[in-house]
């Protein structure tokens, strides 16, 4: 598959593949993410963005249930941005581009770098810093269900 990337200079950083193969992101070192939609005539543009504003793009991911097939959510409905050597991390709505969170681990310089990763679930996020063999989880929440919390 060949995938029309504007600028054909630039570094590939991050590849993320939609666990039903419908939809393809991809980082490169300018900052910048081009999203494409993946059917049986081939591969279209979507959507190209800059979410750090140029920041090197250490992790892209989709955040997608593949252990339930009947769920009513879409694949690639969100997807997570990481930078900063994974301190900087954002959650993106891909419906319309909007970053709807954000999460910032300081001091930037302290800090090793982490490694993010998702539960087969996606209600877990997992940051790893495996020179200092530490670990953290974040818990993926639906705002609709949360009621007066």
């Amino acid at each position: 598959m060949k995938l029309p990337i504007e600028n054909s200079s630039a570094e590939v950083q991050a590849v993320c593949l939609s666990p039903d193969a419908t939809a393809i992101a991809v980082a490169l070192n300018c900052g910048t993410v081009t999203f494409f939609i993946i059917d049986g005539e081939g591969t279209k543009f979507a959507h190209r963005w800059q979410p750090e504003h140029g920041r090197h793009i250490q992790d892209l991911v989709f955040l997608d249930n593949i252990t339930a097939s009947d769920t009513p959510e879409q694949f690639w409905k969100y997807a997570i941005i990481s930078t900063e050597n994974g301190k900087r991390i954002q959650l993106y709505d891909t419906e319309n581009w909007h970053c709807i969170a954000r999460l910032l681990f300081e001091p930037l310089d302290q800090l090793g770098k982490l490694a993010l990763s998702i539960h087969p679930t996606a209600k877990f996020i997992f940051l790893t810093d495996y020179d200092a063999a530490n670990s953290g989880n974040i818990l993926k929440t639906d705002r609709t269900r949360m009621g007066n919390l």
